[in-house]
């Protein structure tokens, strides 16, 4: 469509050109005037008529192709917004699920520890736990970090 608009561009223009540099009203006259009959002289004014009424059309058809491309522009550009808005809104419900579980493996972790009875068990069980949360802490850090550089 839009090489289609182009090109009515540069033929309205052509044509803008020859009429302002021939003069339209001095064509009608200068027609009249060369003709050799009434009938001359009708049919070409007929077919002057013709010329401007598929200029008036194609002027017509060009505003309408401008519209439709500038609704389509539109479109797209909300659909993009769309389409942004949703992965920002992805990429926050990805952060809140590993943050979550994060926190559900230190719960696991946790509850193992204060079942467990043998000190050294609890022990590993508690460096295991420190090594979680410290895990949880990083992957929160990454996806702020991410969230950042998102556009």
């Amino acid at each position: 469509m839009d090489k289609d608009i182009e090109e009515r561009s540069h033929a309205l223009e052509a044509q803008a050109r020859s009429a302002q540099t021939n003069g339209l009203a001095t064509n009608y006259i200068s027609a009249i005037l060369d003709s050799k009959s009434l009938t001359n002289a009708i049919q070409k004014i007929t077919a002057m008529s013709t010329v401007a009424g598929a200029n008036k059309a194609m002027i017509e058809q060009q505003e309408q192709d401008q519209k439709n491309v500038q609704a389509k522009l539109k479109d797209n550009m909300d659909k993009y917004a769309e389409v942004t808005r949703l992965q920002q809104e992805l990429s926050s419900q990805a952060d809140e699920l590993a943050t979550q579980e994060a926190q559900l493996k230190v719960a696991q972790l946790n509850y193992q520890a204060t079942i467990t009875s043998e000190e050294g068990k609890k022990q590993e069980l508690l460096a295991q736990k420190a090594e979680a949360e410290q895990a949880a802490q990083e992957a929160l850090q990454a996806r702020k970090q991410q969230r950042k550089n998102l556009p």
